[in-house]
């Protein structure tokens, strides 16, 4: 036998499964090559967009550093504009000045909340606001207290120092009426005397609690009448607004006592088929706190009491609070006056 043929086949085989080997490997490297430089790549796409970002916002930012730049020198050459003025109208008044008659020249000048716009203004030499009494009260109206009318009865002056002045309070809400004195020391800037002179006769004894409490104070006396008077003049909408979503469903109504008391009646089927008279009757209450201190600020509180055929029902608040305390007052009010008067049969 020969083997000699069988071994030159061998290597030959042998040599041949290597260098597939070898292919294969080479395969392999390309493959993880490729996916490296695609990573690469993809890095470098990013670390771009990364770049540009970076450059957007820094722009953004010096955008916004030279708004407020501009707003910031605006805002001096307003401060430096604003100072030119001023020292312009000093310099024209002391021109004026120089000019005017022996009354303008005399140092001594009285100038309080009684004497004239045009005599105050031919005297001033600030910024600080007019003394002017009745120009004074007419932006407290306009701007402060829009629903009170002021009225000075009078003025008048004791001596040199003090002035007594009479002052009248309309509240147009409530149509409270309070008068005042004051007793004023011009001098010493303070307030000697306070006396409430009249209160309108149906709210004299709701309003007892504050004068006793503030017989020193106008300021909080005045305070507390003006939360009153927003608190009936809101108590006033309310119930009109309830009487008027329902009073066409109403057998009769009454509105009593200023709009603090509203009384409804309605005629309903009963399951035995006789008619039944139901009343239903709200209390809006309005009343300053009882607490020790002075200040007492105006409160409310709204009852109810159901009626059939003159018969008590219940006057438990509980339901009601919890409408009110769910829909609002006036949406609270109109659902349980429904429930009450309109029951579903």
């Amino acid at each position: 036998m020969d083997f000699s043929i069988d071994a030159s086949s061998s290597v030959e085989s042998s040599d041949s499964n290597s260098s597939r080997s070898d292919i294969d490997n080479e395969l392999v490297l390309d493959e993880e090559q490729k996916k490296v430089l695609e990573l690469e790549e993809l890095k470098e796409q990013l670390l771009l967009k990364r770049r540009n970002l970076v450059s957007q916002i820094d722009g953004l930012k010096a955008t916004v550093n030279a708004e407020k730049k501009k707003k910031l020198i605006q805002g001096r050459n307003l401060d430096s504009n604003s100072n030119e003025l001023l020292l312009s109208l000093m310099l024209t008044s002391n021109r004026f000045n120089t000019s005017i008659g022996d009354e303008r020249k005399d140092p001594i000048q009285k100038i309080d909340g009684l004497s004239s716009i045009q005599k105050e203004l031919l005297h001033k030499f600030d910024t600080l606001p007019l003394l002017n009494v009745d120009l004074r009260l007419k932006y407290l109206e306009d701007y402060l207290f829009t629903n009170v009318d002021v009225q000075v009865i009078s003025n008048e002056l004791a001596n040199d120092d003090i002035v007594h002045s009479t002052i009248v309070f309309f509240f147009k809400l409530s149509d409270l009426s309070i008068t005042l004195t004051l007793k004023y020391d011009q001098v010493l800037g303070i307030l000697e005397e306070f006396e409430i002179v009249s209160i309108s006769d149906n709210y004299a004894l709701n309003i007892m609690p504050i004068v006793k409490s503030c017989t020193n104070n106008p300021n909080l006396f005045l305070f507390f009448c003006f939360e009153y008077d927003k608190l009936i003049g809101k108590r006033n909408t309310i119930m009109n607004e309830v009487l008027t979503a329902i009073k066409n469903r109403l057998m009769k109504y009454e509105m009593l006592n200023d709009n603090e008391t509203l009384v409804l009646y309605n005629q309903v089927l009963q399951d035995d088929g006789e008619l039944a008279i139901i009343k239903l009757e709200l209390n809006y209450l309005i009343a300053f706190n009882d607490t020790d201190s002075n200040f007492r600020l105006p409160s409310t509180k709204i009852e109810q009491s159901l009626w059939k055929d003159d018969q008590l029902i219940t006057n438990n608040n509980d339901i009601m609070n919890s409408l009110m305390k769910e829909y609002g007052v006036f949406e609270g009010l109109k659902e349980y006056c429904k429930s009450c008067l309109f029951p579903i049969t």
